[in-house]
């Protein structure tokens, strides 16, 4: 059976990620490890069963991986020590696939010796947000490593691959794809109390354009309802509202099942804090639920179409609000119905299809071409 290791940065108990999602597709295709984020403690690692294939693996190290990464040395110090005690923990280790979701795993890439993928779906060299130039120097060389010593990358958008391609001419465009539920949506009629607003995701002043969820909020018939991590500082501004719901951080189908009564999916962002490459993955979730989709126009989805009242994009925020209102009275069961499908068309499942085809064709590259 096909073995798979995703190396990442991110914790597993967090609302879904690209990460997440291509771990549980790729389930599906045989056993997975999912590596997540170092949890602080003394250096071990414990693995724990989450489903059918699909294990979880928690490093423990004694510096917070916020923190670690950043660090050279101690990064460097982490995957040496990690590459050892999963050859003691995984057997057969060396027929395993690496799929690599962290921009800083040279070391990795490079010592534990496996057919490797760098599967990009930021751009993590934002040197707006890194002040200090060591900083970027440093991730600036780590990913080119790491996109160097990989059998091939993936981005979720051109210009991910546009960049990737600088770095490794096997660079492949995955888009980021739709999740499978474990249920039927059902399509829920409308109220006519009030527009029940669905937002997921991680809220920050910095990524949200705060006076987007003002809007939705300053009128009654509106109802948000945020799910996932939300900033001390924005909880305290938008609480006081009576029509101001937070879920906390849900995942799986405890999230899809509750966003699945919902009537809207919004998907605002400061587009000054989003990178040239990023797409939002809430879409696909929002679609795959049947649900209309109200997003900031970003700059790595001008050019994404979709069928009429599927998506509508704001350019600016500023017309988000009236973008709302036009697709819930647009919205209806066809509709509804129209969106699963497209979703199921564009499902995670059929983006790992593309995935294994690329591992085989270099797969066998390698095998006829050794000297490439």
């Amino acid at each position: 059976m096909n073995k798979f290791l995703l190396f990442t940065r991110t914790p597993w108990d967090e609302p879904p990620r690209a990460r997440h999602q291509v771990a549980e597709a790729l389930s599906s295709k045989g056993i997975v490890y999912f590596i997540e984020a170092n949890k602080f403690g003394f250096p071990k690692i414990e693995i724990k069963k989450e489903s059918e294939n699909l294990y979880l693996i928690t490093p423990f190290f004694p510096i917070s991986y916020k923190v670690r990464f950043r660090l050279m040395v101690f990064n460097e110090l982490f995957q040496y020590w990690l590459i050892k005690a999963l050859k003691i923990k995984i057997k057969n280790i060396t027929s395993s696939v690496l799929v690599n979701f962290d921009h800083t795993a040279y070391v990795i890439i490079k010592r534990l010796n496996l057919f490797s993928i760098y599967y990009c779906n930021d751009d993590h060299i934002r040197t707006h947000n890194i002040p200090v130039p060591f900083l970027t120097n440093y991730f600036n060389y780590c990913e080119k490593q790491v996109a160097q010593y990989s059998n091939f990358t993936v981005g979720t958008s051109i210009p991910l691959q546009k960049k990737l391609l600088k770095y490794n001419k096997c660079s492949y465009l995955i888009k980021l794809g739709a999740p499978s539920l474990g249920f039927s949506p059902m399509f829920h009629q409308h109220s006519n109390n009030k527009i029940r607003v669905a937002l997921i995701g991680f809220i920050s002043t910095n990524r949200i354009p705060i006076n987007v969820l003002f809007e939705i909020l300053e009128d009654e018939k509106m109802e948000l309802n945020v799910f996932g991590s939300i900033s001390d500082f924005l909880y305290d501004k938008l609480k006081h509202f009576k029509n101001f719901v937070y879920h906390g951080i849900k995942t799986g189908n405890d999230l899809y099942r509750i966003v699945n009564t919902m009537d809207i999916g919004i998907a605002p962002y400061n587009i000054e804090d989003v990178n040239i490459g990023g797409t939002p993955n809430k879409l696909w979730i929002y679609l795959a639920l049947g649900k209309p989709v109200v997003v900031t126009e970003l700059n790595a989805i001008k050019n994404w179409t979709f069928r009429e009242k599927f998506v509508y994009k704001s350019k600016n925020n500023l017309n988000f609000k009236y973008l709302i209102q036009l697709a819930y009275s647009e919205d209806n069961k066809t509709l509804f119905e129209l969106r699963v499908k497209y979703a199921e068309e564009n499902s995670w499942r059929n983006r790992i299809n593309e995935l294994i085809k690329y591992i085989q064709q270099n797969k066998t590259d390698a095998t006829t071409n050794p000297t490439a």
